[in-house]
């Protein structure tokens, strides 16, 4: 069986208003703990220390220009993430993830 953690599943199970927080904390706990690996720095990978298995990072940055019908799509696609995933936090006025 895979585990497939959805928004729905994060909403329904630990992010639920009737569940109190400290079994929505133990919920968390448990599904990254089942998600993650456990490493440190005395780990090896096929024998040898992980800091010696990890590879080196190569990034590279492209600079696109739009079009204005490209410019248009890009703007409208962005807010409708905003609408679904961000809202204003009443208090503080700043941006914040849009978990409930």
């Amino acid at each position: 069986m895979f585990l497939r953690p959805t928004v729905q599943m994060y909403k329904k199970w630990i992010a639920h208003p009737d569940i109190p927080a400290p079994a929505q904390g133990v919920r968390l706990a448990s599904l990254l703990q089942s998600c993650m690996i456990k490493r440190t720095y005395v780990s090896k990978v096929q024998g040898k220390p992980i800091l010696d298995a990890i590879p080196i990072a190569h990034s590279q940055q492209a600079i696109c220009t739009f079009t204005g019908d490209e410019k248009t799509v890009y703007n409208d696609l962005s807010k409708e993430a905003k609408r679904k995933f961000m809202r204003v936090n009443k208090r503080t006025g700043k941006m914040e993830w849009n978990w409930r």
